[in-house]
Protein backbone atom coordinates (compact mmCIF):
# COMPACT_ATOMS: atom_id res chain seq x y z
CA UNK A 1 0.00 0.00 0.00
CA UNK A 2 2.88 2.40 0.76
CA UNK A 3 4.62 1.72 -2.54
CA UNK A 4 1.39 2.06 -4.52
CA UNK A 5 0.46 5.30 -2.77
CA UNK A 6 3.92 6.72 -3.45
CA UNK A 7 3.89 5.59 -7.09
CA UNK A 8 0.57 7.30 -7.82
CA UNK A 9 1.71 10.47 -6.06
CA UNK A 10 4.93 10.44 -8.09
CA UNK A 11 3.04 9.94 -11.36
CA UNK A 12 0.78 12.88 -10.51
CA UNK A 13 3.85 14.95 -9.64
CA UNK A 14 5.66 14.06 -12.86
CA UNK A 15 2.58 14.93 -14.86
CA UNK A 16 2.19 18.34 -13.22
CA UNK A 17 5.88 19.30 -12.99
CA UNK A 18 6.76 18.35 -16.56
CA UNK A 19 3.46 19.25 -18.21
CA UNK A 20 2.74 15.70 -19.32
CA UNK A 21 -0.81 14.44 -19.85
CA UNK A 22 -1.38 12.15 -16.85
CA UNK A 23 -2.54 9.26 -19.04
CA UNK A 24 0.66 9.47 -21.12
CA UNK A 25 2.78 8.04 -18.28
CA UNK A 26 2.26 5.11 -15.98
CA UNK A 27 4.15 2.95 -13.57
CA UNK A 28 4.40 -0.44 -11.93
CA UNK A 29 5.72 -1.66 -8.61
CA UNK A 30 8.28 -4.44 -8.62
CA UNK A 31 9.58 -6.21 -5.53
CA UNK A 32 13.36 -5.96 -5.10
CA UNK A 33 14.29 -9.18 -3.29
CA UNK A 34 17.93 -8.21 -2.85
CA UNK A 35 17.11 -4.98 -1.02
CA UNK A 36 13.86 -6.18 0.58
CA UNK A 37 12.06 -3.19 -0.88
CA UNK A 38 10.05 -2.11 -3.91
CA UNK A 39 11.16 -0.46 -7.13
CA UNK A 40 8.91 1.99 -8.95
CA UNK A 41 9.19 1.64 -12.72
CA UNK A 42 7.86 4.61 -14.68
CA UNK A 43 7.14 4.27 -18.40
CA UNK A 44 5.63 6.15 -21.32
CA UNK A 45 2.07 4.98 -21.82
CA UNK A 46 1.77 5.94 -25.49
CA UNK A 47 2.37 3.70 -28.51
CA UNK A 48 6.01 3.88 -29.50
CA UNK A 49 6.85 6.00 -26.46
CA UNK A 50 6.92 9.77 -26.36
CA UNK A 51 10.19 10.24 -24.51
CA UNK A 52 8.55 11.59 -21.37
CA UNK A 53 10.50 9.32 -19.02
CA UNK A 54 13.79 10.48 -20.58
CA UNK A 55 13.01 13.92 -19.19
CA UNK A 56 13.47 12.52 -15.68
CA UNK A 57 17.19 11.81 -15.97
CA UNK A 58 18.38 14.93 -14.19
CA UNK A 59 18.12 15.67 -10.48
CA UNK A 60 16.22 18.92 -11.00
CA UNK A 61 13.38 17.18 -12.86
CA UNK A 62 13.06 14.54 -10.16
CA UNK A 63 13.07 17.25 -7.49
CA UNK A 64 10.33 19.21 -9.29
CA UNK A 65 8.25 16.04 -9.69
CA UNK A 66 8.62 15.23 -5.99
CA UNK A 67 7.70 18.81 -4.99
CA UNK A 68 4.58 18.61 -7.19
CA UNK A 69 3.75 15.18 -5.71
CA UNK A 70 4.10 16.66 -2.22
CA UNK A 71 1.76 19.50 -3.14
CA UNK A 72 -0.76 16.97 -4.44
CA UNK A 73 -0.79 14.81 -1.28
CA UNK A 74 -0.62 17.80 1.11
CA UNK A 75 -4.06 19.12 0.12
CA UNK A 76 -6.86 19.08 2.67
CA UNK A 77 -9.07 17.05 0.40
CA UNK A 78 -9.67 13.87 2.40
CA UNK A 79 -8.50 12.01 5.49
CA UNK A 80 -4.77 11.17 5.58
CA UNK A 81 -5.58 7.47 5.93
CA UNK A 82 -7.47 7.35 2.66
CA UNK A 83 -7.41 9.08 -0.72
CA UNK A 84 -9.76 10.76 -3.17
CA UNK A 85 -9.94 11.88 -6.79
CA UNK A 86 -8.26 15.19 -5.87
CA UNK A 87 -5.06 13.52 -4.67
CA UNK A 88 -4.25 9.91 -5.61
CA UNK A 89 -7.28 8.25 -7.14
CA UNK A 90 -8.22 8.13 -10.81
CA UNK A 91 -10.30 5.92 -13.05
CA UNK A 92 -7.30 3.81 -14.06
CA UNK A 93 -6.21 2.88 -10.54
CA UNK A 94 -9.66 2.07 -9.19
CA UNK A 95 -8.65 -1.51 -8.33
CA UNK A 96 -6.23 -0.03 -5.78
CA UNK A 97 -8.45 2.69 -4.28
CA UNK A 98 -8.88 0.81 -1.01
CA UNK A 99 -5.06 0.68 -0.57
CA UNK A 100 -4.15 4.26 -1.47
CA UNK A 101 -3.41 6.57 1.46
CA UNK A 102 -2.20 10.15 1.33
CA UNK A 103 -0.19 9.69 4.54
CA UNK A 104 1.86 6.85 3.03
CA UNK A 105 2.68 8.86 -0.09
CA UNK A 106 3.45 12.02 1.85
CA UNK A 107 5.82 10.18 4.22
CA UNK A 108 7.91 8.73 1.38
CA UNK A 109 7.92 11.92 -0.70
CA UNK A 110 9.06 13.97 2.30
CA UNK A 111 11.83 11.48 3.07
CA UNK A 112 13.09 11.66 -0.52
CA UNK A 113 12.93 15.46 -0.62
CA UNK A 114 15.06 15.62 2.55
CA UNK A 115 17.67 13.36 0.93
CA UNK A 116 17.94 15.33 -2.32
CA UNK A 117 20.41 18.16 -2.01
CA UNK A 118 19.74 20.90 -4.58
Amino acid sequence: AKALSFMYALLEGISKALGIERNDINGVIEMNLERHSYDVLVYDNVPGGAGHVKRLVDKESIYKALRAAHDKVSQNCCDDNTSCYNCLRNYYNQTHHNKLQRAFAKEIVEMLLREIVM
